[in-house]
């Protein structure tokens, strides 16, 4: 278990590092991220509980997300439980970008990084504040392709809750699943969001 307090992130998986599996560990008061994922292939983050973190987000973190994954490939984040993070929602998926372009899940730019063949399913994400329960965007012109947001077989769901009206530090419980472009020539593409239950989402 990591009690990632005073610390910006909790677990952080760099490019050197491939085929890494996180597997039943618990995760929280890190600053920003509990675990974030930067340039990495072959990832597995499952069976795991990610909670309050986000406690002082640095500013200029466009996704601070309880989990991120920047340009990663081939990566799995599968049931997992999401709570109580603080900073900006629940799970993130995004590509990686060179000046002049950006490192979502970080302050300053990356490497020029697609993010291709990740998987989210089986996650149980609620009461989460201050950003959606999963997105899935692309700021850079590598861009984001084939990820899959929970799926057609049973146990595959993603469980998301938000609630309305309810707001900590760094905004509101929104909840729901963002598929965006968000930056100028980012692009999305390939990318299935099927069979996630979702209830008092703050978005459409």
């Amino acid at each position: 278990n990591v009690d990632a307090t005073s610390c910006d992130v909790g677990i952080f998986v760099g490019s050197a590092a491939t085929n890494v599996n996180i597997d039943s560990i618990s995760v929280s008061g890190a600053n920003d991220h509990g675990i974030l994922a930067v340039d990495t292939t072959g990832l597995t983050v499952q069976n795991s509980t990610v909670s309050g973190n986000g406690v002082a987000p640095t500013a200029g973190i466009a996704e601070n997300k309880a989990i991120e994954l920047v340009g990663t490939s081939n990566s799995t984040v599968t049931g997992n439980t999401v709570t109580g993070n603080l900073a900006d929602g629940g799970i993130g998926v995004a590509d990686d970008g060179a000046t002049p372009g950006v490192d979502p899940g970080a302050p300053n730019a990356g490497t020029n990084s697609p993010a291709t063949g990740d998987v989210v399913r089986s996650n149980a994400i609620s009461g989460n504040y201050g950003g959606c329960g999963i997105v899935v965007a692309s700021y850079n012109t590598s861009g984001v392709s084939n990820v899959t947001v929970g799926g057609a077989l049973a146990g595959t769901a993603n469980t998301l809750t938000g609630s309305p009206g309810q707001f900590g530090p760094h905004g509101p419980v929104i909840g729901g699943i963002v598929a965006a472009a968000d930056a100028p020539g980012g692009n999305v593409t390939n990318v299935t969001v099927q069979g996630n239950n979702i209830t008092g989402s703050g978005i459409p």
